[in-house]
């Protein structure tokens, strides 16, 4: 089987729902860091996420690459 990862630049919203595992919480200056800080630091530490709301009004493959090996997730 052939497999390949295109990746698509995008205009729109898409809303995320993450839940952190129990027992973890965020740092205290957490309210305070940019929000790509806050969204790395949730991707990083997240026990599920799922998508809560999406409207992609534009996208165009950015670029395709032929995946050569897999990787177990």
């Amino acid at each position: 089987m052939n497999q390949y990862r295109v990746s698509y630049r995008v205009e729109g919203v898409c809303i995320m729902n993450v839940w952190l595992p129990d027992g973890v919480q965020p740092p205290k200056e957490f309210h305070l860091w940019e929000y790509a800080q806050q969204d790395e630091w949730l991707y990083e530490h997240q026990a599920h996420m799922n998508v809560h709301l999406e409207d992609i009004h534009h996208a165009e493959a950015d670029s395709v690459l032929k995946v050569r090996h897999l990787k177990a997730m």
